[in-house]
């Protein structure tokens, strides 16, 4: 006759069962502490990883804007361009009138200063023939910044002196300086050749 223990069966099944259950709950507690760890991973790598990105997209965005722009820029200096090539042709022609004009201008002052010396002369020669003495003449004339020197023959030396004293009463001369005189033969006679030197004033 065979005798079974069930009671013993029964605690080995129920030790069985019981590390069944304590080697479930080290599983979960395992596989819960590393999805914990990776969650937190995984959270420090999104809080350094999503600036960069903000930065690149904004970055982005910038250049695009940029790029944009100078396409625009590029765009309006090939237009300004063709109007310049357009206005080449006018722009010449005006740069030439110009030098024309300069021209003309440079010539005009000429004509009108050869003009005012020209009445200069005339005034200052009307003016000395209106001083001369009788008995006096003048052989050379010299104008150089605003000094003439007159070169003339007079009969004796009294009419030289009067000649000075003319022109030192004329309201266009002024500073009448005598610089020499000497007997010469003349086919007239023996007579004074003179050289005064006088400045200019309110001519």
């Amino acid at each position: 006759m065979i005798k079974v223990n069930l009671l013993k069966d029964a605690g080995k099944k129920q030790k069985k069962g019981g590390d069944s259950t304590i080697l479930d709950s080290d599983f979960r507690n395992a596989v819960g502490g590393a999805v914990g760890e990776n969650n937190a991973i995984i959270k420090r790598v999104a809080f350094l990883i999503i600036p960069i990105i903000v930065v690149f997209a904004y970055t982005w965005h910038v250049e695009s804007g940029l790029k944009s722009d100078v396409e625009k820029l590029n765009k309006q200096a090939v237009v300004l361009d063709g109007q310049l090539e357009a206005l080449k042709p006018e722009l010449n022609t005006i740069e030439q009138l110009k030098g024309e004009k300069n021209k003309l201008s440079t010539e005009l002052g000429a004509i009108k200063e050869l003009s005012k010396k020209r009445y200069t002369y005339v005034k200052i020669l009307d003016s000395l023939q209106s001083l001369i003495p009788e008995k006096a003449w003048v052989t050379k004339l010299t104008i150089k910044d605003q000094i003439i020197s007159i070169e003339g023959r007079a009969i004796e030396d009294a009419i030289i002196s009067s000649f000075m004293q003319n022109l030192e009463e004329s309201a266009y001369f002024s500073n009448v300086t005598w610089v020499n005189s000497a007997e010469v033969n003349e086919p007239q006679g023996l007579v004074k050749s003179f050289s005064i030197r006088l400045d200019l004033e309110n001519i």
